[in-house]
């Protein structure tokens, strides 16, 4: 399931449900509450995660997690590249300063993620 402001194009992924646009914040909490995990970036889907104890996977971009997210066990943070201009801001942006959103640029492991939600679930 997806949760967001824009719909993505998912027709490889039938089985994903994109919700993007499409919920309020009470059904988003209630998604949230009976999801079994949270892959997020640093948003209030991620929070709400951390809220409810649930195994979260965290990305961040333009923010990092020197404003607010505490070691558990139920985290998997991922960070991007290396950067000079990271992070570039204490609470997130809509937009890159430098316009480049060189933040974006993950190489993520899928294995890992996988690894990290096997043993969290």
């Amino acid at each position: 399931m997806i949760l967001g402001k824009t719909k993505l194009n998912l027709g490889k992924f039938p089985s994903i449900i994109d919700l993007s646009g499409s919920t309020s914040i009470r059904e988003t909490f209630g998604i949230v509450k009976k999801s079994l995990a949270v892959i997020a970036n640093d948003s209030y889907g991620a929070h709400l995660a951390l809220g409810y104890n649930k195994p979260l996977v965290l990305f961040f971009c333009s923010t990092s997690d020197s404003h607010g997210f505490f070691e558990r066990e139920n985290i998997l943070k991922l960070y991007p590249p290396r950067l000079t201009c990271w992070p570039c801001s204490d609470g997130g942006l809509n937009y890159c300063p430098n316009s480049t959103y060189s933040c974006l640029n993950y190489q993520v492991n899928p294995d890992e993620i996988l690894n990290f939600l096997k043993n969290g679930l």
